[in-house]
């Protein structure tokens, strides 16, 4: 059977989790969240601690949530890595 060549679309939830929520690729993570830092002048981050991504909701009118990315950082700061392709009102 012959398989269909798609490119990867380096957006896709899966791809952004193992680029920047792996442990082998944590200096990647470090390097983009202190590019995002560093253009809204906050301090850089030095080390960092992957958590899991999923959040249970913690009362019924919530839902759970799943991120792409949840760590944090040497000073106890908690970082949220979610990539939207699109807009949505919600998000900061």
């Amino acid at each position: 059977m012959d398989r269909i060549e798609r490119p990867l679309n380096p957006m896709a939830d899966v791809f952004v989790r193992y680029l920047l929520g792996s442990e082998e690729n944590k200096d990647i993570l470090i390097d983009f969240i202190n590019a995002v830092f560093a253009q809204k002048g906050h301090d850089l981050v030095v080390e960092i601690e992957l958590l899991n991504p999923f959040n249970l909701r913690s009362i019924g009118a919530t839902k759970e949530s799943i991120l792409d990315v949840k760590a944090r950082d040497n000073r106890g700061r908690w970082i949220n890595v979610e990539i939207q392709i699109a807009g949505d009102e919600n998000f900061a």
